[in-house]
């Protein structure tokens, strides 16, 4: 009984150590299993988010630019010119007897500091002359119940010089060249 029980302890001892070394071995593997799938899913999500990062760069588009010399860009070129308060450039794109009628305008400290976004409507060029009809909105644009802001269709009529640029002989936008 004696010599049976040495050798059964040593047994058990190693048996038991066996058995945590198992334990231990088993919490590791499940640990880094729960390891992998918690970084597959950071991977999976910032995947997702590139993802959606590049759709967005797919649909979010910039503001389309007109081919240079033609009346869309002379327009545009105005409108731009007129919401950033650039004077000069506004009546680089008059034609002379334009900018003799709205020397009045010139003198002014502001032409336009509130929101818009412009719309191109409708195009006609008949040769060397051109009318360009625009919407303009204003304001509360993105409102879907209207809110604060407004629109309005503009018609501008361009004329090329002999230099074969286009520039605007009448523009009723913004409202202080309406009457030149």
């Amino acid at each position: 009984m004696g010599a049976t029980g040495p050798p059964l302890v040593l047994t058990l001892r190693f048996a038991a150590g066996f058995v945590r070394q198992d334990v231990d071995m088993e919490s590791e593997t499940v640990f880094a299993e729960s390891s992998s799938r918690f970084a597959r899913i950071i991977i999976g999500v910032l995947c997702l988010i590139a993802i959606l990062v590049v759709v967005a760069f797919l649909f979010v588009r910039s503001p389309q630019r007109f081919d240079p010399g033609t009346p869309e860009a002379a327009v545009q070129d105005f409108v731009i010119a007129v919401s950033d308060d650039d004077v000069d450039g506004a009546f680089a794109l008059l034609t002379s007897d334009a900018a003799r009628r709205c020397a009045d305008v010139r003198d002014r400290d502001s032409f336009n500091r509130t929101t818009q976004r412009s719309e191109l409507r409708n195009v006609v060029v008949d040769g060397n002359t051109a009318t360009i009809d625009l919407r303009i909105r204003r304001g509360s644009v993105n409102d879907p119940f209207g809110g604060s802001g407004w629109s309005r269709d503009y018609t501008f009529d361009l004329v090329r010089n002999a230099d074969g640029d286009w520039q605007i002989d009448h523009a009723r936008w913004p409202f202080h060249f309406e009457n030149c």
